[in-house]
């Protein structure tokens, strides 16, 4: 994504994923993509459809936090909208004006002209040949105090990533992560927020333009059940387990446990250390 010719090997099966240590994406380089008329092939095997309950709801864990968030009445673009366009008509359903954009389905490139309120984009950026040239593109359609909102799964620590079932569908080929994200912060003087899913993978990364507040959408608790205020957030969340190097558990200070293995970040960007981590 950033061009850096310095790229590790991290793992192949036929196809190779590369990390690239200063964005942090993992990628499947462009001769190992699939060709148009095979892709379009796999996306027609998708049955999303704005009736289905379960794509509904599948949806609402990027609706939620950023309708929390919306004014009413707000211009959106739903970028990748796909065969069955769904988020775009729920975002309609709570009253905001919608358009659509799809490079196979809703190929209208007058749409990306315009300026939004908010851009939504789910499940969408692990398909991106080209992940820069197209992230940079929907940044410059936000209004100021716009939204960004993205959904994708995080790649998962180098160990781990041969188990991994995202990998395994040949249409995905960049694999972005928390490292990821917060680099495209500074690239676009941005803040950050991400959401887990029920506190493990699928991740949410939403990122908000440089006008706008910066968002911190989970709760973090105590064992006890009491609130913790986590540092630059009104609220921050504590999820998974947390480790030594030795396999040794640690209480994360604050928490019941943490995540060692996943990073975390102050809303400026600035990398905080783990108690207790590599």
């Amino acid at each position: 994504m950033c061009d850096t010719n310095t790229n590790d090997l991290v793992f192949q099966d036929g196809r190779d994923y590369y990390l690239c240590p200063l964005c942090q994406l993992v990628f499947v380089p462009a001769h190992q993509h699939l060709s148009p008329g095979v892709e379009k092939s796999r996306y027609d095997l998708h049955r999303n459809h704005p009736d289905d309950p379960g794509y509904r709801r599948f949806l609402e864990r990027l609706l939620r936090p950023l309708a929390e968030r919306l004014a009413p009445a707000g211009s959106g673009l739903d970028f990748g909208s796909g065969p069955g366009p769904t988020l775009s008509l729920m975002l309609e359903e709570a009253g905001h004006r919608m358009s659509i954009y799809d490079p196979i389905y809703a190929d209208n490139p007058d749409v990306l002209k315009n300026q939004y309120d908010f851009i939504t984009a789910t499940e969408v950026i692990e398909h991106l040949y080209h992940p820069l040239l197209e992230l940079d593109l929907l940044w410059s359609l936000l209004r100021p105090g716009g939204y960004l909102a993205l959904m994708t799964t995080f790649s998962p620590r180098r160990d781990t990533f041969s188990d991994w079932y995202y990998k395994n569908d040949d249409t995905h080929v960049c694999f972005f992560s928390r490292q990821t994200f917060a680099w495209l912060a500074r690239r676009w003087q941005a803040q950050t927020a991400t959401y887990d899913s029920e506190g493990i993978d699928p991740g949410k990364a939403d990122i908000q333009n440089r006008d706008g507040q910066a968002l911190c959408s989970v709760e973090q608790f105590n064992v006890d059940g009491s609130d913790v205020t986590a540092p630059g957030c009104s609220r921050a969340v504590c999820i998974v387990e947390h480790f030594n190097v030795d396999g040794s558990d640690v209480t994360a200070p604050g928490c019941s446990r943490a995540v060692c293995g996943v990073e975390h970040f102050n809303v400026d960007g600035s990398d905080v250390t783990a108690p207790g981590c590599s």
